[in-house]
């Protein structure tokens, strides 16, 4: 009993020893912690706050690859190629004096004037040591040159250890292929460029976050209209810098998605023998292989859609350039030389190709968008009939001279020639323009509003209105007639627009005007992407209605009845050009006159037009050009466009596919 409550004691007197150690060791780890907490904050709080104020975490967008242009049977025409690319990497230790002794010696190895590797190096010292406002962050790389050459190469390899920040690196840089179609596909250039660009200013502004300055991004033809689908989705690096710039750790990679894949609507082999056919036409007319002094026939533009869908089968806008010099930079002295070949003629205003004489010069002659001509007839013949001003019988002995208003206004045909007795069809087969002139001035005393009714004609068929393509900066034409007739009287307007000298249209325009004629009045938006294609999945370009006027069919087969006259009989206006052609083709020529004033000078052109459709009564491809300076459209725009159908029908077929047909690439 004794020795029970002696060992108790004993044991509690040990619990009590050991909860002391215990209690000690305890106190003596959180006075040490207190201790460092005070440490940390009082004696390292200054250091540490400082510390965490100089980091920063930043992130750094990683620019998606773009998407692959390529045309509808899967041949490559735009991509991107892997280009060895030297760059600069500023580290903190980078003095004045280093950086500037670094781009003295770098720059006759890059071929480049000191004052280029400084603005790219983007330091904040100009070539004077001066100091220049900053671009971009410190901590971004900068380009310096792309493309390099193997003795570049292997010259800053070899030299490395003296060249500290110059790197070689390896980048996709965009690669136009082929140069064709080169103003419908547009070009690339840098963001930094692309937002202090007029014409792109506003869309890329309001994209800013998304994009690195060195980014290259669309800026014309579908390079710009679908750069929302090429350009894909970004990634970003994740990085730790000081407040100087510096890069101290790299914490997180998120990779970029490429971008969608667009199949355009041509076909590479059809279009670059159009391209091919046109050029050397051109310099066949300038020669003196047409009539009259033609030797400024240097610029030409074709557009062939396919009726059905409104698909661009061929869009010509020459002359031509390569597109890839955007990319490697164009100096202010290539620009003047390649600025003759940049607009995509066939659906805005280009300037004509004066080379090698002054861009000045170009006011001397016709824009892209020229007075019509006589293509305007067919519809001026449809406005006849449907406005009861004519009627599909109609026969009419042609004066020779048409008087009209108070008789002392004269019209006459071509070669003031008197064509005799004249129906619709008759009228459109040797392009009458008295017949036109009888038709307005009956529709100005007969029609209510008739400028306006005109008007509305006219944009049944997409002239005086965009065609809706989706290609940037589309031209709405000019209608000259509306002035004319407010200014001076509806008759002068409307008589001188009946046969197309009173208004002014692209090539699209009227493309889209000879579809709608043989579609019967079904105007379809032109495509120029055929289908999209993101991570394996295809979404196709459906036809698009626009508009659609209803008309009797016997006035559209009057129409066509006299188009197709103009190709196939004896004193057609195109009889000759479409002589031991296999298919029925609508086909209606034009030449316009025009005065051009420059220096004080006066001088008149003609220039030549045409629309026309095949096979004509199962209609497959309509097809329209414009040849400022060329003359006759008889003579000139009518053998391209002949030559325009031939090479259709070689590639895609006009009456089911071609008899031998080249394999094409797999498509998805």
């Amino acid at each position: 009993m004794l020795y029970n409550e002696e060992k108790k004691k004993q044991q509690e007197s040990m619990i009590s020893r050991r909860a002391q150690l215990l209690f000690t060791i305890v106190f003596i780890f959180f006075a040490a912690l207190i201790i460092r907490l005070a440490v940390v904050q009082i004696v390292k709080g200054e250091e540490y706050l400082q510390i965490a104020n100089e980091n920063s975490i930043q992130m750094i967008p990683i620019p998606a690859p773009r998407g692959n242009i390529l045309d509808k049977n899967g041949h490559v025409l735009v991509d991107n190629k892997i280009s060895y690319t030297a760059v600069f990497n500023e580290e903190e230790w980078m003095g004045k004096d280093y950086i500037l002794n670094l781009a003295n010696r770098i720059a006759p190895i890059l071929n480049q004037p000191v004052e280029d590797i400084l603005k790219k190096m983007d330091t904040g010292y100009d070539a004077n040591g001066e100091r220049v406002a900053r671009k971009d962050p410190k901590f971004l790389e900068k380009d310096l040159k792309l493309y390099l050459e193997i003795d570049e190469m292997t010259t800053l390899a070899e030299n490395r250890s003296e060249f500290k920040g110059i790197d070689v690196v390896v980048k996709p840089v965009r690669q136009y292929k082929e140069q064709i179609a080169v103003q419908a596909i547009g070009y690339v250039r840098p963001y930094a460029t692309a937002e202090n660009t007029n014409s792109v200013s506003d869309y890329y502004v309001e994209r800013k976050e998304h994009y690195l300055p060195n980014q290259y991004v669309g800026v014309d033809g579908v390079e710009f209209s679908y750069e929302d689908t090429l350009v894909g989705e970004n990634g970003a690096k994740k990085l730790l810098v000081n407040a100087r710039g510096t890069l101290l750790e790299e914490l997180e990679v998120t990779n970029p998605k490429p971008g969608s894949n667009l199949y355009l609507t041509i076909d590479h082999r059809a279009q670059a023998d159009a391209e091919a056919f046109v050029a050397n036409y051109l310099t066949k007319l300038r020669s003196g292989g047409g009539h009259g002094d033609l030797r400024n026939a240097k610029n030409a533009y074709v557009v062939a859609l396919e009726i059905e869908t409104g698909n661009i089968a061929m869009m010509v806008s020459h002359p031509k350039y390569d597109p890839n010099e955007w990319v490697r930079g164009v100096s202010t002295e290539r620009y003047q030389d390649i600025q003759f070949a940049v607009t995509n003629g066939a659906i805005r205003s280009a300037s004509h190709d004066v080379r090698p004489r002054a861009f000045e010069e170009a006011q001397g002659h016709p824009y892209s968008i020229v007075p019509i001509g006589s293509v305007i007839k067919p519809l001026t013949v449809l406005i006849g009939l449907n406005e009861k001003l004519i009627a599909p019988g109609d026969r009419w002995q042609d004066p020779g001279a048409y008087r009209y208003g108070r008789g002392t206004d004269t019209i006459t045909n071509a070669g003031r020639r008197n064509l005799g007795l004249l129906t619709p069809q008759i009228a459109l087969q040797r392009s009458s323009n008295t017949y036109m002139a009888r038709i307005a001035d009956s529709m100005v005393r007969n029609v209510k509003n008739p400028v306006t009714t005109f008007q509305q004609y006219h944009h049944h068929f997409g002239l005086g209105v965009r065609t809706g393509v989706m290609l940037p900066f589309e031209s709405s034409g000019t209608e000259d007639y509306i002035d004319t007739s407010s200014q001076i009287s509806n008759l002068a307007g409307l008589v001188q627009a009946s046969f197309g000298q009173q208004q002014r249209f692209t090539t699209m325009q009227l493309a889209q005007f000879a579809m709608t004629l043989a579609n019967k009045g079904e105007r379809l938006r032109p495509q120029i992407v055929d289908r999209i294609e993101t991570n394996g999945v295809i979404q196709k370009t459906e036809p698009e209605t626009l508009d659609k006027l209803e008309l009797p069919d016997t006035y559209w087969n009057v129409v066509r009845e006299g188009m197709i006259m103009a190709s196939s009989q004896a004193g057609g206006t195109a009889y000759r050009p479409f002589q031991g052609f296999p298919h029925a083709v609508a086909a209606k020529t034009g030449t316009s006159q025009q005065d051009i004033y420059f220096k004080g000078k006066r001088r008149s052109v003609e220039n030549a037009t045409f629309i026309g459709y095949s096979p004509a009564h199962n209609p497959k491809l309509a097809v329209a050009v414009i040849v400022p300076e060329a003359g006759r459209g008889t003579n000139s725009a009518t053998y391209i466009a002949r030559g325009i159908f031939d090479i259709y029908d070689k590639y895609i077929g006009l009456a089911g596919p071609p008899p031998t047909q080249e394999n094409t690439e797999n498509t998805p």
